[in-house]
This record gives C-alpha cells, sequence and structure tokens, in this order.
C-alpha cells in the first residue's frame, strides 16, 4: 500500500512539473521594454533561440534577461539598448549596444544575449565576454560593461564625429535685381555633434544669379544684373536634433559683386556699371533625410542690403535702385560623411 502511494505521489509531483515547466522556462525573459515601432517581444525570443547550440533552458543554465531599448540619447538618432543578464546566484551585469534602426538592435542584443548564455553554459561565465566569438556589426556595437550586484548603470554613447556634406542649391532673391531672379551655388557644409542644446551647422559656398526687366515705355531702358557672391550660413540649433526631419534658425552673411548691364531706346549704347554686394539675413530652415547620407532641405528667410546702390544708364534716368529689405528663398541637396 504504502509502495503504490509512494507511486502515486511521484505521478502527480511529475505530472506537476511538466505542467509547470513551460511556465518557468518562459520566464528566461522577465523584461522587455521597447520604444514604439520595435520588434515585438516574441522576435527577440526566436532570434535567441536560433542562436543557441542548444535547448533555450538547458543553454541559459537559470539566467535570466532583461531588454529595453531607448531613442532620443544625447543628442543621438541612434537607439540604445541595454541587456541585464542575472545568474542563477543573483549576480547582475548589462551591456549596451547602440544602433540605427530597432531590428538591427534586436539582432545585436540576441547575439550578445546567447554569447553570455553560451558562456554560463560551459561554466566559464566569470571570465567570458560576451563580446567575443562572432563579431557584432561595426555600427552597432557600442560598450561591454559588468556591474555585479548593483542597478543596471548608464552608459553615454560617444559623441559622433565632425561630418561633412557637399551641396548643391539652388536660390530664388528679390534683393539683388529688379525682379526675383534664379541662381545656382555649390557649397560645404559641416554638421558637430550636439553639446547639450545646440547642434551646430555651417555651410560655406558661392552662387551666380541672373536677373532683370524688360525695356519699359516708362524709361526706355532695358537693365540686366548678375551677382557673384559668396556665402556663409549658420545654424546654431536645430529642433528636433535625432528625427528625420528637423528646423534650423538662420543667420547669413553674403559678399560679392554685382554688375548691371543696360540698354534700350533711351540707352545710346550698352552699358555695364559694377559695384561691391554685401547683405546679411535671417532665415528659416527645413531640413529632411529620406535616405542614408542624403540630406534635402529649404530655406526661407528676408534679406538686408549692406549697401543700397543705384543703377543710371541713362541721363536722370534711375534703372535700378538696391531695395531696404528684399527676401530669398532656397532649395538644397546634400550628402552627408
Amino acid at each position: 500500500m504504502v509502495a503504490r502511494l509512494r507511486s502515486f505521489a511521484a505521478v502527480l509531483l511529475a505530472s506537476g512539473a511538466a505542467a509547470a515547466g513551460p511556465a518557468l522556462g518562459a520566464q528566461w525573459l522577465i523584461g522587455y521594454e521597447v520604444v514604439a515601432g520595435c520588434p515585438q517581444e516574441s522576435a527577440f525570443r526566436t532570434a535567441v533561440e536560433r542562436r543557441l547550440s542548444r535547448p533555450v533552458l538547458a543553454t541559459l543554465a537559470g539566467q535570466r534577461l532583461a531588454v529595453t531599448i531607448q531613442g532620443d540619447v544625447d543628442g543621438s538618432r541612434a537607439l540604445l539598448g541595454r541587456l541585464a543578464v542575472t545568474d542563477a546566484d543573483g549576480l547582475t551585469s548589462t551591456r549596451a549596444v547602440q544602433a540605427s534602426s530597432c531590428e538591427e538592435l534586436v539582432e545585436a542584443l540576441s547575439l550578445v544575449a546567447a554569447l553570455s548564455a553560451e558562456a554560463a553554459a560551459v561554466g566559464d561565465s566569470s571570465n567570458a565576454s560576451p563580446l567575443s566569438g562572432p563579431p557584432l556589426e561595426p555600427s552597432a556595437v557600442l560598450a561591454a560593461t559588468a556591474v555585479d550586484r548593483a542597478p543596471t548603470a548608464g552608459v553615454t554613447p560617444p559623441s559622433d564625429a565632425l561630418r561633412l556634406a557637399p551641396t548643391l542649391f539652388v536660390l530664388m532673391q528679390s534683393a539683388a535685381t529688379p525682379e526675383p531672379a534664379l541662381g545656382i551655388g555649390f557649397g560645404l557644409s559641416v554638421a558637430w555633434p550636439r553639446l547639450g542644446g545646440w547642434a551646430p551647422w555651417l555651410q560655406l559656398g558661392g552662387y551666380q544669379l541672373h536677373g532683370g526687366e524688360e525695356e519699359t515705355s516708362r524709361n526706355g531702358v532695358q537693365a540686366e544684373f548678375e551677382l557673384l557672391a559668396a556665402q556663409a550660413v549658420a545654424c546654431p540649433l536645430r529642433w528636433p536634433a535625432r528625427e528625420v526631419w528637423s528646423l534650423q534658425p538662420c543667420a547669413e552673411l553674403e559678399l560679392g559683386r554685382l554688375v548691371g548691364r543696360g540698354r534700350g531706346s533711351a540707352v545710346a549704347q550698352p552699358k555695364s556699371r559694377s559695384t561691391w554686394w554685401g547683405s546679411t539675413g535671417l532665415a528659416l530652415r527645413g531640413e529632411v533625410a529620406p535616405w542614408g547620407p542624403l540630406r534635402l532641405a529649404a530655406a526661407f528667410g528676408a534679406t538686408l542690403p549692406l549697401s543700397r546702390h543705384e543703377f543710371f544708364f541713362a541721363p536722370d534716368i534711375v534703372a535700378f535702385r538696391v531695395p531696404a529689405l528684399g527676401w530669398q528663398s532656397t532649395l538644397s541637396g546634400a550628402l552627408l560623411f
């Protein structure tokens, strides 16, 4: 009778263990907190299990994992993910990985988790590094840190390097010609890493602009103008700093040469006049990053000429006088390196 009772108890215990096994086994991932748009928890589990050489429960050997992914980190557009691994003795280690997309980050964290599990399974967790073995993608790895018996330490990603971008732009301006005129230019843009609330951006370049007006019965003069100018545009702030689009308040400075040519019924022979050109201005610039290094931008603002020159092509006839205030709009495309 006693033997039968023991056999019956053993069957009950075995059944209970079989029923509890999957529930307990599912708890190897005890936390998964990610930003919107990231893969679901099941995708991370699948990625970890796919990388393991043995069943997940046997390989993890009592480890518990927690994953967090956050964006908007210190002015960088990249995402930051942290993996906390607690072993069977209650010791916790943390690893941090940075990547440009959630999918890439989940793959990188799953590889770190698998390497940590494999190291623990062979009994060498105290010396093995989860970053040994197959290398992570160069763009994904940020740092590897371990903190025993302590909460997860904050990891600050390194500042981005200075970035350059050759830029082609088209502009329309109303201050240098009688009617708004179109010009084309080329420049080099420089983007500094974000420093607190600052995200400096500078463009140095030059452009050529042509414009004029048709002969009128009022003065009998047809005027044509050409502006060749060097331009500097500085934008100290960027908002928001880490999205695919942003807005920037900018200040502009231009120096160059303005040439006017006159002809018509009131002009005995074609004449040319030239003078220096200088202007300052304020503008609001919007930028989008539709793909990889490509940057598209548009700007609109006011132009303040530094000198109001007058152009005479016939006695007592003013063909054009530089206005006190004008406007300027710009469309540009750049490749950021």
